[in-house]
C-alpha cells in the first residue's frame, strides 16, 4: 500500500489496486479508499476502458 500511497502523494488522481482473485478492485483518490465491484474500469470523461474480463482472458492465453 505505501506505493499507491506514494502515487497519490505524487499527485495522480486514483490508482486502481486489481487482485484478480477477487470480483471488486480497490480505488484509492486523495479522499477515499473504497472497494468498487465492477469488471470495467473507466476514467470519467476520457476515452480510457480496462476490461478486466478481457484481460483475464488474454492471461490465460
Amino acid at each position: 500500500m505505501h506505493q499507491v500511497e506514494d502515487y497519490i502523494a505524487m499527485g495522480v488522481k486514483a490508482v486502481w489496486v486489481v487482485d484478480p482473485k477477487r470480483t471488486d478492485v480497490l480505488v484509492v483518490t486523495a479522499q477515499e479508499s473504497r472497494y468498487v465491484n465492477t469488471r470495467v474500469l473507466t476514467v470519467k470523461d476520457t476515452s480510457i476502458r480496462v476490461d478486466l474480463d478481457e484481460i483475464a482472458a488474454d492471461l490465460a492465453g
